[in-house]
């Protein structure tokens, strides 16, 4: 496979990829390692009811709602924590399903959390995302 070449300030902050792509014409990618919540779903900086109504609407195939850019689209592949993910995925089963929601809402409504498919990220926790 290809190796990813990262470059970041040196206090270890702002960790950029620098990958070369196959389809470029040696020009790198250049993919910013952003850090947000795990399950802040539309990137919003907070774990709201609006990620759990994001998340049903993926789960029953309707529109999605709207994000705060630069944010993954639900269901997309990134890397989160140097571990591959599907973003939504909240339990980390590697699935988005209604258990994500569930995990979601028990969040907002601090009840105590689900299970999750370890090792995984607890909800709210920051996370560093690499988009794929």
């Amino acid at each position: 496979g290809v190796g990813q070449i990262f470059m970041m300030d040196l206090d270890g902050e702002n960790r950029v990829n620098v990958s070369n792509s196959a389809s470029s014409d040696s020009e790198p990618d250049v993919q910013p390692l952003i850090v947000r919540l795990w399950g802040d779903s539309d990137c919003d900086g907070e774990v709201s009811s609006r990620d759990n109504q994001a998340l049903l609407r993926n789960v029953l195939s309707q529109a999605a709602l709207s994000q705060t850019q630069p944010c993954p689209a639900l269901g997309t592949e990134v890397q989160v924590d140097d571990t591959i993910r599907l973003w939504g995925d909240s339990d980390c089963d590697g699935e988005i399903s209604s258990r994500d929601n569930q995990a979601l809402l028990r969040n907002v409504l601090s009840q105590a959390a689900l299970s999750q498919t370890e090792p995984c990220p607890d909800i709210g926790d920051d996370v560093e995302v690499l988009f794929l």
